[in-house]
């Protein structure tokens, strides 16, 4: 029995089948969902590392430049005036005595770490992008019966706006005060 030649088909003009088109729909959608996890999650990772770096660089500023002054500076008191034992009373404000800026008083005030110049010029240290969660100072030596060098421990915490991207800190800083 032989077929007519228009009955034959032709397999080079077939084209795909309705069942070929939804597994390629289907696997092609699997794979753009798949990527576009992964980009997400590495947008993700970069806000994050974004705001750890916001962070990091507002400690390092807020120490370095309280670091700079309290070197030179002569302790002249903490707030609460019973405060400043490390670790059970830490202090909440120290007040410095600089040798070219007069006295220097830092504190914590509104989430924000300040500091004020001669009881009026009022400096917020850290940006607007993060908040102080703690500021405390300790402080040890230097008194009249000991003969060790004054140190001020600065123990703070810092976060970033909105999120709980949090770094703790604590330094001790020597006050370069020579026995005489």
């Amino acid at each position: 029995m032989s077929l007519h030649p228009s009955q034959h088909k032709n397999h080079s003009e077939a084209g795909f089948t309705l069942v070929e088109m939804l597994v390629s729909v289907f696997i092609f959608s699997i794979v753009v969902i798949i990527v576009s996890d992964v980009f997400v999650s590495a947008l993700n990772s970069q806000k994050a590392a974004y705001r750890v770096q916001q962070v990091e660089e507002n400690v390092n500023y807020i120490v370095e430049r309280m670091t700079k002054e309290i070197r030179v500076s002569e302790f002249t008191g903490v707030e609460p005036a019973d405060s400043g034992v490390w670790p059970s009373n830490p202090a909440t404000k120290i007040t410095l005595r600089h040798p070219d800026n007069g006295t220097i008083e830092y504190f914590l005030s509104d989430m924000q770490a300040h500091r004020k110049l001669n009881g009026v010029d009022d400096t917020v240290l850290n940006s607007n992008t993060v908040e102080i969660t703690g500021f405390n100072f300790c402080v040890s030596g230097g008194g009249a019966a000991d003969a060790t060098q004054p140190r001020i421990t600065i123990v703070a915490g810092i976060r970033s706006k909105g999120t709980q991207v949090e770094d703790r800190i604590q330094t001790t800083v020597s006050l370069r005060k020579i026995q005489e």
